[in-house]
């Protein structure tokens, strides 16, 4: 009977100490998660204050749309 009892309190000792060790392990993985997360949050708030940033906005249209102001001459070079 003695060995009965401790077999079940080891039995859910165990379990427990399995569970416990489980949940450590997913929280380091969530933590680095997060720590990604924040780091590409900062990353695109940089890139969104770049972006409404008048001379980055104009040389980007200048760039990728081929605008120019009346009067510019545009010189385009094949790729």
């Amino acid at each position: 009977m003695i060995l009965a009892i401790a077999g079940g309190l080891l039995w859910l000792y165990l379990g427990k100490a399995f569970a416990i060790r489980d949940l450590s392990a997913r929280i380091v993985a969530l933590e680095a998660r997060r720590a990604d997360l924040l780091a590409r949050a900062a990353e695109l708030s940089r890139l969104l204050a770049r972006a409404e940033d008048r001379d980055t906005l104009e040389l980007q249209i200048r760039e990728k749309l081929l605008y120019g102001y009346p009067g510019e001459v545009l010189v385009l070079f094949g790729k």
